[in-house]
């Protein structure tokens, strides 16, 4: 889909993802994704948008300005925005970042927890792994029969990773009580 936002250069793209009434019902969802690359004139003002909305900044970094407070992302790092408040990104140099509007399930709720636990931003040593459940999702906008659930789980993913002091991951295996023989 072009894309007519200035600043954003034409190898960026947009994907629209149909989802189901159980998805919209029961599921996380990302109605709109992309992989946006931007120079200097890259701006975002919105007062209201009834979603919430992801990015992973792959290279450059970007101006953020919601709730009162301005926050500057860079590479690696998420973030993550309520776009039911006013809101504004912009590019301070140039971007690139993939990115994906969702609701659905606890998306409220997750919403304000992580922003209680840290604001907009989010970096560590645990956020680089995220940017592979962003492209998951980029990637499946692009198919005519998305899997529903796996982008769920996905975005599930990113936000309980988030969520989680340090992102640890915890193996399956550790939370399987042994067996008794």
């Amino acid at each position: 889909m072009r894309i007519e936002d200035r600043g954003v250069d034409e190898k960026s793209r947009i994907e629209l993802m149909m989802t189901s009434d159980f998805a919209r019902s029961a599921l996380f969802y990302a109605p709109r994704s992309g992989r946006f690359i931007c120079n200097s004139d890259y701006r975002v003002e919105r007062d209201y948008l009834d979603m919430f909305l992801l990015m992973y900044i792959c290279h450059g970094s970007l101006r953020v300005t919601t709730r009162g407070k301005q926050y500057v992302a860079c590479e690696d790092q998420v973030v993550l925005l309520d776009c039911h408040h006013p809101h504004r990104y912009e590019s301070i140099d140039s971007v690139d970042f993939i990115w994906f509007h969702y609701l659905g399930s606890a998306s409220e709720q997750y919403g304000e927890y992580l922003y209680a636990q840290g604001g907009v931003v989010f970096s560590g040593a645990h956020v680089p792994a995220l940017r592979e459940y962003f492209q998951m999702i980029l990637n499946s906008a692009q198919l005519l029969f998305p899997n529903e659930h796996l982008v769920s789980v996905s975005i599930h993913t990113i936000l309980s990773r988030l969520a989680t002091e340090g992102g640890d991951h915890i193996a399956l295996g550790d939370l399987l009580m042994p067996s008794i023989d």
